[in-house]
């Protein structure tokens, strides 16, 4: 080897020793920065190392919109309409504005599977949990607060429900032990016109009758005792007055007391009627009129499989404690959100969808099964416009709960259905008494030798 090889090794030899210790001493100024960055941020508080991605993030975001603006605003814009279309927020601003109806908007896949079948029940025998598809009214089973349909639940952690339901109890129990106590309504004209000392006692006297029907429900059948969760309402007064005015003076068609607790669910109702005491066995009501449901599917977000369940084994109970009673189903009525047409061209809209499913089963129920019949409330707080169904908002005092005048409309509504369905006290007696006057018991044997 040459000399000036020699030469040239030596030099690439030094070069490589004068590398690697640059690169060796590049390494050991990283590793001293880094943990001088990482003895900085140890010093500093939480609140300022919790800081640091953000303060990134706008310095980043602060480059893009100096360098890159139009990239930058198109680039907004996309992630947020990605992020309304995952949402549902875009399908939602096209459909209902309400709320109400926005919950039920994207509910399209989640009603009933097979309606036919469901209009086949006609006894608890033929209701099962496999039969439900679903558990919530989006389709899912882990998306609500759905309890067992099958399983009574009463809601002892709620103060004011226990004393709603102790309430009721105690009502029944007075019933029990003095019939069923009604007041003398006011007198005709000539009566009026009398100072008697016997019509003033007359007027304030009461006098006590058979029960004729038990109302059975949620808040707005507990509306008609002026509570809501057993608790007085002043703004509930002028309905209690109704009620008793309709159902409980001496000059009412029928007798009947209202048992109802407000946010109550079927299995709620179904507790009540087995533990709670509002059925008692000597007391016998000629109808059982049962008003739920909505708290199901709209508070619990029950689908509306596991709404009829509930619905059904409540009336199925009914049956087997009270065989000779006739049991009445309350539609589960429109709910008035403002936008209130509920049918559209045949077509049945938002939270309408729903409920006329339920009650389109629960009325075929009603005619396949003896001694129960199907009340249809939209007759009474829907109406025509324009050739759509829509809800008769003036009837409501909020979505769900009806003002005076819708209670007033509902108690007639009752009272000419219980004329179909049963005799008046007076109709009683007159058949009665034709009845003994017609039988061969009571022909008198002489009569023909006189």
């Amino acid at each position: 080897m040459s000399k000036a090889q020699v030469d040239h090794h030596h030099e690439e030899g030094i070069a490589l020793t004068n590398t690697q210790q640059d690169r060796d001493a590049l390494e050991y100024d990283d590793e001293e920065e880094v943990e001088d960055i990482v003895d900085s941020f140890e010093e500093e508080g939480w609140l300022t190392r919790c800081l640091h991605p953000f303060v990134n993030v706008i310095v980043l975001l602060h480059y893009h919109w100096i360098y890159n603006r139009l990239q930058f605003v198109l680039g907004s814009i996309a992630t947020v309409m990605i992020l309304l279309l995952v949402t549902g927020v875009v399908e939602k601003l096209d459909g209902p504005k309400n709320s109400l109806d926005g919950l039920f908007a994207n509910h399209r896949d989640a009603h009933i599977r097979n309606i036919p079948y469901w209009t086949t029940i006609n006894s608890k025998l033929d209701l099962k949990r496999d039969m439900i598809d679903h558990w919530c009214l989006d389709g899912s089973n882990n998306n609500c607060e759905c309890a067992d349909p099958f399983i009574p639940e009463a809601k002892f952690m709620d103060e004011n429900w226990r004393k709603a339901a102790k309430l009721n109890h105690k009502a029944v129990k007075k019933a029990v032990q003095n019939k069923f106590e009604v007041k003398y309504s006011h007198m005709d004209e000539e009566q009026k016109d009398e100072t008697t000392h016997e019509y003033a006692e007359e007027r304030t006297k009461s006098t006590f009758r058979t029960l004729d029907v038990l109302f059975l429900g949620s808040s707005n059948t507990e509306a008609r005792t002026g509570r809501e969760i057993g608790v007085e309402k002043d703004d509930l007064k002028g309905i209690k007055s109704t009620f008793e005015t309709q159902f409980q003076t001496n000059s009412s068609d029928y007798t009947g007391m209202a048992l109802g607790i407000a946010g109550d669910t079927a299995v709620n109702l179904l507790w009540r009627i087995i533990h709670g005491g509002e059925v008692h066995p000597d007391m016998d009501p000629k109808v059982y009129w049962v008003s739920i449901g909505i708290n199901d599917l709209i508070a619990a977000q029950c689908s509306e499989e596991v709404t009829l369940v509930g619905i059904i084994n409540v009336v199925e109970e009914l049956k087997i404690r009270k065989p000779n009673a006739f049991i009445v189903i309350n539609s589960i009525l429109p709910v008035h959100t403002g936008k209130d047409v509920l049918e559209s061209n045949g077509k049945a809209l938002g939270h309408w969808r729903s409920l006329s499913n339920i009650n389109g089963v629960l009325h075929s129920f009603a005619k396949n099964t003896k001694k129960v019949k199907f009340f249809d409330g939209s007759k009474v707080f829907a109406k025509v416009d324009d050739g759509n169904l829509c809800v008769r908002g003036e009837l409501y005092a909020d979505n769900f709960h009806l003002n005076r005048k819708g209670q007033k409309m509902w108690g007639k509504a009752q009272i000419d259905f219980l004329h179909d369905l049963i005799q008046t006290p007076q109709e009683e007696t007159e058949n009665t008494e034709a009845d003994m006057s017609n039988s061969r018991y009571y022909d008198d044997p002489l009569a023909d030798d006189v």
